[in-house]
C-alpha cells in the first residue's frame, strides 16, 4: 500500500476523470497492470489522500472469504477502510 497527498502534482495525472466505485471513504478505480504481468493494482481516493494498492498486499485472515492476493480481495479491504487522510 502507497498513500501520497492528493495534491501532489504528480498524483492529479493519475486520477480518473470519470466517477469510480463508491466506497466508504472515496472512490476506488483499477489502474492498468504492470508489465511484469501481475495483477492490477487499486487506487483509492479520499478527499486528502490517494491510495495505491496492489492486490498482493490486502490483508488476509481467517475469516476471510476472499483470498488476499486477489483483485476482489483488495477491493474488498478497500471497501471496508473508513478513512484516510493526508495532513502535511
Amino acid at each position: 500500500m502507497f498513500i501520497e497527498s492528493k495534491r501532489a502534482t504528480s498524483v492529479a495525472n493519475r486520477v480518473p476523470r470519470w466517477r469510480g466505485f463508491g466506497v466508504r471513504s472515496g472512490e476506488v478505480w483499477r489502474l492498468p497492470a504492470p508489465p511484469s504481468g501481475d495483477a492490477e493494482p487499486l487506487l483509492l481516493v479520499t478527499d486528502t489522500a490517494v491510495v495505491t494498492l496492489t492486490p498482493w498486499d490486502a490483508p488476509g485472515g481467517s475469516r476471510a472469504r476472499v483470498a488476499a492476493g486477489t483483485p476482489q480481495g483488495a477491493l474488498d479491504f478497500l471497501s471496508k477502510v473508513t478513512s484516510v487522510s493526508w495532513a502535511a
